[in-house]
Formats: C-alpha cells, sequence, structure tokens
C-alpha cells in the first residue's frame, strides 16, 4: 500500500484512462458518485453499464479490445508517410477505427438514401436476411464455414460475385409491379418454402434469381420489386477488407463491426441524470 499514489489532476488533465476489464468503470462511478466526486458529464452508457465518464477534466473509460485497437493503430500507422494523416487512440472501438480508415482512404459514395416507404420495408421483418447462402446447388458440402468469416467474404465480393452487385436506392425508388425483369434490388416473394426461403418476403436479387433458375419459385411467385437506382461492383469493399485483414488485430471483430455501421443511421439523443442522495431524483 505504500506504493499507492494519489493522481495530480493537473498532470493528468485531458488523458484518458482505459480499463480492458468489463463492469469495473461503472462500478467505479457509482463509488465516486456516492462520494459526491461527479457532476453528470460526458457519461456513455452500453447496454445499460457506465462505459465512460469524466472526472476533474479526466476521462475515465472502458474498452477491452483496447489492446487490440492500439496494436491495429501502430500497424496501420507503418504505411502513412504523413504524419498529420496517423490514426490516435482517442476512445475508439476497433469497428470505429476501422470505419475511420475507410472513411480517410476509400470511396464512400455507397449510401442509399431511401424514401421512408423503402426504408420501412428494409426494418421490417418482413426483409429476409439471406445473405450467407453462398449457393442453392444439390452438392454435398465439402467444407464448413465460419459464419463471422463469411460476414467478411459477402462484403468482399457481394456473396460471391454475383451479378447484380450492391444495391444503392435513391429517394425516388418506389414498390412496383413485377416487370419480369430481374435487376439489381430487392422483390417481394410468395412463396410457403422455409428453406432456403423464410416464407413471404423481400429477398435480394441474387438469391430469387438462383431460386428461379432451380425452379424452387417461378415468375408468379415474384409480386413486387424496388429497382436500385444504382448499382455498385460487386468488388466495390474488396480492397478495404484485405487491407483490415492484413493490419487489424482481431480484422474479424473490425469487418464486423464495420458492416453494422453501414445500416440506417438514427441519431438519438438521452440525458442521464445521477444523484447521490435518493430523494434528489424525485424532486
Amino acid at each position: 500500500m505504500d506504493n499507492i499514489k494519489s493522481l495530480d489532476y493537473n498532470e493528468c488533465k485531458n488523458d484518458i484512462f482505459v480499463c480492458v476489464f468489463p463492469h469495473v468503470v461503472h462500478d467505479l462511478f457509482y463509488i465516486l458518485l456516492k462520494k459526491n466526486q461527479l457532476h453528470n458529464k460526458n457519461v456513455k452508457t452500453n447496454n445499460n453499464r457506465i462505459v465512460e465518464f469524466d472526472i476533474n477534466n479526466i476521462t475515465i473509460q472502458e474498452n477491452e479490445h483496447y489492446y487490440k485497437v492500439q496494436h491495429s493503430i501502430l500497424k496501420i500507422n507503418e504505411n502513412i508517410s504523413n504524419i498529420n494523416d496517423s490514426h490516435y487512440y482517442h476512445g475508439q472501438s476497433l469497428h470505429r477505427l476501422a470505419h475511420d480508415v475507410y472513411e480517410q482512404n476509400y470511396n464512400t459514395n455507397y449510401i442509399s438514401h431511401m424514401s421512408p416507404q423503402v426504408a420501412d420495408i428494409f426494418n421490417d421483418t418482413s426483409s429476409k436476411n439471406t445473405a450467407l447462402n453462398i449457393t442453392l446447388k444439390p452438392v454435398q458440402a465439402t467444407k464448413a464455414y465460419d459464419f463471422n468469416k463469411l460476414y467478411s467474404y459477402t462484403l468482399c465480393c457481394c456473396n460471391n460475385d454475383n451479378f447484380y452487385g450492391w444495391s444503392q436506392f435513391l429517394p425516388t425508388d418506389e414498390v412496383k409491379p413485377f416487370d419480369g425483369v430481374i435487376s439489381t434490388g430487392i422483390s417481394f416473394v410468395k412463396c410457403y418454402n422455409a428453406k432456403p426461403f423464410r416464407g413471404n418476403g423481400w429477398y435480394c436479387d441474387s438469391f430469387f434469381a438462383d431460386a428461379l433458375h432451380l425452379n424452387l419459385i417461378n415468375c408468379d411467385d415474384i409480386l413486387f420489386q424496388i429497382k436500385a437506382s444504382n448499382k455498385l461492383h460487386s468488388r466495390f469493399f474488396e480492397e478495404f477488407v484485405n487491407h483490415v485483414a492484413q493490419t487489424f488485430d482481431g480484422y474479424k471483430l473490425a469487418n464486423n463491426g464495420f458492416i453494422g455501421l453501414l445500416a440506417k443511421n438514427y441519431t438519438t439523443y438521452e440525458n442521464h441524470y445521477f444523484y447521490a442522495r435518493p430523494h434528489d431524483s424525485i424532486k
């Protein structure tokens, strides 16, 4: 105990203290709160747990993947000649670092801008997830796949270099009756097939095109379609995926999380108020 020293707040001003063990920051927050040492500043939560807060201009943060993030930053910076373009740790997760790398070095023209009608369809349970159906051909399986790796594979080549590529929707794209022509986009299929289909719903172009070819459905089963105004090449993200695999420590976490960041962007604001004394919270 004699070797324990108290922090000099002036020397540590604007520093980030990172804890790699879950729940420790959460518990520390409430210990300090009971001692009236916190003032509701920059508190961040994740799954109803405190993961970051400030005290006297010092940031206390939980990041269980900190060492992976830091090691990845060092490897990324090895190939950067301009020091102004270097990456630094500022509390980001591994997948947020991957997103930062993408935004800084690769083509960012991939975002869809959907009408509310189309956006509601993508957020509804009627949109079926079939991205991991690599093939529908009735052949004997010879390989087993790690599903975490398949996300990277799909991002790399859009599900085995399918002809239709990545859909990029515009606000003018809308639901129309199926015209008999399969093109980049999604279509509503009426069926009672639970494998490989998931019943009635919206399916991606390459999936129901293969299903048609194999006579699992026919054209009469396709009722509606949303054709994408723009189409990105199937290997649009390939260079980025390979870069992450070569430089990131824990590339599966980075790629999978990056895919999650490509989802619809919601901005929400929450106010949390913490009190040391119970009766203050009911005023």
